[in-house]
């Protein structure tokens, strides 16, 4: 066998293993989330606030709400049709569940950090680290047994 076709096989039995799929969904996500961030809030948005009725919001939590949907909507995208495509589900009840997941996935992220700060005097790039790869990896099952698990009675397999 030579070297070539043992790259292929590597290759092709890492793309069958859903979690490197999801690394490469979460990662470009995270990606597409970040640029849209930096292009609302710094070239977009700048400084300004915005008043909506009475109620100001900065450009840094309009910027953040902006890409993260943008970031949500292409990990829900890259997920449903290149990770979890075999799932049975209808896309409706895949979008509801993934924005559940995500929702508690922001929080969860969110309190580890505090709590990897506050309590154990992780700086705040370790501490995020931590918590995005804790995160992620529950993030991961959760998508594959809530989110886009596979209706066995539905299953054509």
């Amino acid at each position: 066998m030579n070297s070539e076709s043992n790259t292929y096989s590597l290759l092709k039995k890492l793309y069958n293993l859903k979690i490197i799929r999801y690394g490469f969904a979460a990662g470009t996500s995270f990606l597409v989330d970040l640029c849209s961030y930096l292009l609302f809030y710094y070239v977009i948005f700048k400084d300004v606030v915005f008043d909506f009725s009475g109620l100001e919001i900065t450009s840094r939590i309009l910027s953040l709400t902006l890409s993260f949907s943008i970031g949500f909507l292409t990990n829900f995208t890259i997920s449903k049709y290149f990770v979890f495509k075999d799932s049975n589900l209808k896309t409706s009840t895949q979008f509801y569940r993934f924005l559940t997941v995500a929702v508690f996935v922001f929080a969860a992220n969110w309190l580890l950090m505090f709590l990897l700060e506050e309590y154990f005097s992780l700086p705040s790039g370790v501490a995020r680290f931590v918590a995005g790869i804790t995160v992620a990896v529950g993030s991961f099952f959760s998508h594959k047994f809530f989110s886009f698990k596979v209706n066995q009675e539905n299953s054509s397999n």
